[in-house]
């Protein structure tokens, strides 16, 4: 027992909450997270939602179960019904897109109502919680759904890229050929140059829950592994996150301060980036 204490001095155990969790990749942060110590919820308000995530639900118990017993606390795993979030320092949204074959507008409409009714059930955020959304081009559009419906929130929003992550892998550091999602369903794809890895081709088709899941989690797990350390978003080693701009940014790349779009977390390592930032446009609205 006085061993468990004193690893608590040490580390820093954050609360974590999944909203929504409908995909492996929602499933293995989980897992991860809990058995590096850290408290982890999911946000499941209907019984629909439960039903839906209740295989992940029933294996994080017995994840959670087993963390609780070594590290001798309790609840480390535990399943929420109302949106109350304040004591929450993460906010995950992996994936929203359980019918991939909707129009992006009609997806918009959804993740609106979705937060709309999440909103009327008294839903509160701290101010320092990081709000991360993964699925690409996807998040983008429920990120800005998101920040309509939560406008004082925005700039706590973060969402990363699996398809950049995995051109930066592909092509390598040294090099300025990178692949940015410009389109959600089917996945559309600029290339800032004419080079194109054969491999990175794969992801431009109709994505569903089982697409690319290693890749959804790696990309989400270089900005949520840092957070749970302490780190600020200009320390990792991440080039480009989706959020809302500053005003700053706004006028240097001429786009609007309401919508996320794709942009560096520190402007110095990506000089090219200006260049390209005509071409990615965010998301419209779900209206």
């Amino acid at each position: 027992q006085a061993y468990n204490c004193l690893i608590h001095f040490y580390k820093r155990i954050m609360k974590i909450v999944f909203l929504f969790p409908v995909s492996v990749c929602a499933r293995n942060l989980a897992v991860r997270l809990i058995e590096l110590g850290h408290s982890v919820s999911v946000f499941c308000p209907d019984e629909m939602d439960i039903e839906v995530a209740q295989n992940i639900i029933d294996e994080l118990q017995i994840v959670g179960c087993e963390q609780d017993r070594l590290r001798g606390v309790e609840n480390t795993f535990t399943v929420l019904r109302d949106s109350t979030f304040s004591d929450f320092e993460i906010l995950v949204i992996t994936c929203l897109d359980v019918l991939p074959k909707k129009s992006d507008q009609e997806y918009a409409v959804m993740c609106g109502n979705l937060f709309k009714s999440m909103n009327k059930n008294g839903c509160n955020i701290s101010a320092e919680a990081h709000i991360l959304f993964g699925w690409n081009f996807g998040g983008l559009i429920a990120a800005k759904e998101w920040g309509r419906v939560f406008p004082e929130s925005s700039k706590q929003i973060i969402v990363t890229s699996s398809i950049y992550m995995s051109s930066v892998k592909s092509y390598g550091g040294e090099s300025n050929s990178r692949a940015f999602p410009i389109a959600r369903s089917p996945v559309k794809v600029f290339n800032t140059t004419q080079e194109r890895a054969k491999q990175l081709k794969t992801v431009e088709i109709k994505w569903d829950l089982d697409s690319f899941p290693n890749l959804e989690q790696k990309a989400l797990w270089e900005v949520i592994f840092p957070l749970t350390r302490g780190q600020d978003l200009e320390s990792l080693s991440v080039e480009i996150l989706g959020r809302y701009p500053t005003a700053e940014e706004s006028e240097e790349y001429n786009i609007p301060r309401d919508t996320p779009v794709w942009l560096p977390v520190v402007a110095d390592i990506v000089p090219w980036f200006k260049q390209f930032s005509k071409h990615l446009i965010g998301p419209g609205g779900g209206d």
